[in-house]
């Protein structure tokens, strides 16, 4: 189908929807909330389908869907499997694709565009007028108001203005009566003469629906206390909400700013961590959304909430390609979560919890979350997904809980890895809850664990081989997990002493070990450096592990002469057998002598 007017969008409708001349123009006959003006897809009920839904729709496709601005309700997507940038739906103009599909509680206006390439295809889409999405959910675009003023026929002796105004709100365009005079608020005002003449003129108004304002005031112009931007949120390249305001990229009313440029898509191709700009600054027309009435709210996507538990898309069975959601935390009713399932993509298909990324084996095991969970899968692999329900908060007695999991806790109050003194074994995992008022650091009497793969995360900050958290204060739950190659003798973590205010030391945090990830989602230890002990009495419980960064940078030298060593007898071996091979069978036999066969042959 020719894209090329349908790109041309104002206001909600190309040329091809607007004009009688483009096949388009007033339909006055609309029956519901939406009516297909061309193509193939399909309305059933209160819902609109792509071609051939549930199947996949076809390659080469176009669709136009009239919208009946007057009976419009947000928007609820029940399905989206949709090829990214290449095939997309178009709505209040914005286009949708790949992991981003429509936001929930939108409103469109106008009409709805659907094109699909000449390529890939999938299962499409299927999206649902949801009259019950909560009013914070819900993104209203602008009413176009049009003010009709008329100025009737006059004489010398004074002039006289009568004005009508079609709008469902006077808010902002009222009428005010007096003996001689009526004034509207937006007019034009006309000089007459004695001839009798009438003008009329015709002023457009953008009015927002939501609060019954002028557009040129700010729906963002709240107090304070009613609008605060998500805390801590920048979009997928760094910028927060302030540099979004700072350099005009949006709008009060949810759009694109006069400062922002076509050229770089979209602002909710900017999604990260479960919001864009729109949902996450008050000044784009989000903000945090407050009043959450239960432990859980789905803001959008496909997850589900079933028995108090949030779940993936489709769980059990896979979830697709492609998918994104987000999902609010009331921070009064939040507990620690206990995980049921957990399987996903490494790297890939993650779930972020308190800005952190969660995917293969490392699990959010007693994480207590705050204000919003998101998930988002890529468009390969796939796999079960993952069921997360509320656990229970560890109020002590002693410092750390009974540990979730193989390790175990000593009568000392000392939380141990499985089978210790003993190595621990092949891909376990333990989760270990903290209470700790009194700021106690962690005492390490022991720590042993195979480089990049073994590791224990503390505050955030992962921990591997010699490198411990030592003299650290925990504020949450401690993590170990193994995989399922070389075992070690392991750790064992005591309370330590009482004041101490180091809660982050040692080991590598989320950012700094992002170059150093594995194929199991660990960063490479080796990367950091062993911090300085807090206190002299911290370094005396420690003794002999105090040279335990010496160790470690020691084993570091050692791992790279051995991958050394192991490179030159793999190249002698080479060499010796390809001789050998040789010998035995002559060069006749062997294969061609120059050029890429015989390098072939060789190899």
């Amino acid at each position: 189908p020719d894209s090329g007017l349908e790109d041309l969008w104002n206001e909600g409708y190309s040329a091809q929807a607007a004009c009688c001349t483009c096949g388009g123009g007033q339909v006055s006959h609309i029956q519901g909330m939406w009516q297909v003006l061309r193509g193939p897809c399909t309305v059933e009920g209160n819902c609109i389908m792509s071609p051939n839904y549930p199947e996949n729709y076809s390659t080469d496709e176009g669709c136009v869907i009239l919208v009946n601005n007057s009976l419009a309700q947000p928007l609820k997507t029940v399905s989206w499997d949709v090829e990214y940038w290449f095939d997309y739906l178009k709505i209040n103009d914005r286009d949708f694709s790949g992991a981003y599909q429509p936001d929930a509680g939108l409103i469109p206006n106008g009409s709805i565009y659907w094109i699909s390439d000449e390529d890939v295809t999938g299962k499409g889409w299927k999206l649902c007028a949801n009259n019950s999405v909560p009013e914070a959910l819900v993104v209203r675009e602008p009413e176009v108001v049009t003010v009709v003023t008329t100025a009737s026929p006059t004489s010398a002796s004074g002039p006289s203005t009568s004005s009508s105004i079609s709008s469902s709100s006077s808010s902002d365009t009222t009428a005010t009566s007096s003996s001689g005079d009526t004034t509207a608020a937006t007019s034009t005002t006309t000089t007459t003469t004695t001839t009798t003449t009438t003008t009329t003129t015709t002023t457009t108004t953008t009015v927002d629906s939501t609060t019954e304002r002028s557009s040129t005031e700010p729906r963002s112009e709240r107090p304070n206390d009613q609008c605060v931007d998500v805390d801590g949120w920048a979009d997928s390249t760094d910028f927060t909400c302030a540099e979004y305001v700072e350099e005009g990229w949006c709008t009060p009313s949810g759009g694109s700013g006069e400062h922002w440029n076509p050229m770089w898509g979209d602002i909710s191709d900017y999604w990260h961590a479960g919001f864009s700009a729109l949902e996450a600054c008050c000044a784009c027309g989000g903000g945090k959304i407050k009043e959450i009435a239960d432990l859980w709210m789905i803001l959008s996507g496909p997850c589900t909430i079933v028995d108090g538990c949030i779940q993936s898309p489709n769980y059990p069975s896979n979830y697709s390609n492609n998918q994104r959601c987000t999902i609010l935390v009331n921070d009064a009713l939040a507990r620690p979560i206990e995980v049921v399932s957990f399987a996903t993509e490494y790297g890939y298909d993650k779930l972020f919890i308190n800005g952190r990324p969660f995917s293969g084996r490392r699990k959010p095991l007693k994480v207590l979350p705050h204000y919003s969970i998101s998930w988002e899968s890529d468009e390969d692999t796939t796999d079960k997904g993952w069921k997360l329900c509320p656990g229970q908060h560890f109020r002590g007695p002693g410092m750390f809980s009974p540990p979730d999991g193989p390790c175990s806790l000593d009568a000392e109050g000392c939380v141990l890895s499985p089978n210790y003194p003993e190595n621990y074994g092949a891909n376990q995992d333990c989760a270990i809850q903290v209470f700790n008022p009194e700021n106690r650091s962690i005492t390490v009497e022991k720590f042993s664990t195979e480089m990049l793969y073994d590791v224990m995360w503390v505050n955030g900050r992962m921990y591997a081989g010699k490198a411990s958290p030592h003299g650290l204060v925990p504020r949450e739950a401690i993590q170990w997990s193994s995989d399922e190659d070389t075992q070690d003798t392991g750790w064992k973590l005591c309370p330590g002493p009482v004041g101490q205010q180091v809660e982050n030391i040692g080991g590598i945090d989320e950012e700094e070990g992002k170059e150093d990830e594995d194929e199991y989602g660990y960063h490479g230890a080796w990367g950091g450096t062993m911090a300085p002990r807090s206190t002299t009495e911290a370094m005396e419980a420690e003794g002999s592990d105090s040279k335990l960064g010496l160790e470690d940078e020691q084993t570091s030298g050692n791992f790279i002469f051995k991958v050394a060593l192991a490179a030159v007898a793999l190249c002698l071996g080479g060499v010796l057998c390809l001789r050998f091979r040789r010998q035995s069978t002559g060069r006749e036999g062997y294969g061609t002598q120059y050029g890429r066969s015989y390098v072939m042959d060789n190899l």
